[in-house]
């Protein structure tokens, strides 16, 4: 398929699949840098992950709505467990849930 209309105008899902790539990028260099940025890889890895689910929404491609959701789930599971400590002490967990 030729994309000749609108050519050279950018949508708003290249500026957020570009956006979510470079932080997942940020996530897997975190990752390999070492245990001691497990805090700066989850944070970046749940953005990155959310708005490609954002996109996979846009794009209405289910193989990527179910891989980016279940990968969110996943991470947000872990920020609770890695930050439920912390949170609970300035009782931020309650009124999350």
């Amino acid at each position: 398929m030729i994309r000749t209309i609108n050519k050279g105008k950018k949508k708003l899902d290249w500026y957020v699949k570009w956006s979510a790539s470079i932080m997942v990028l940020i996530a897997i260099i975190a990752r390999a840098s070492g245990p001691e940025f497990r805090d700066v890889d989850m944070i970046f890895g749940t953005i990155g992950i959310c708005l490609w689910l954002w996109v996979s929404l846009l794009w209405e491609d289910r193989a990527l709505i179910l891989l980016n959701g279940v990968s969110l789930f996943v991470l947000i599971t872990g920020l609770v467990k890695e930050f439920g400590p912390i949170m609970s002490k300035f009782n931020l967990l309650s009124y999350a849930f």
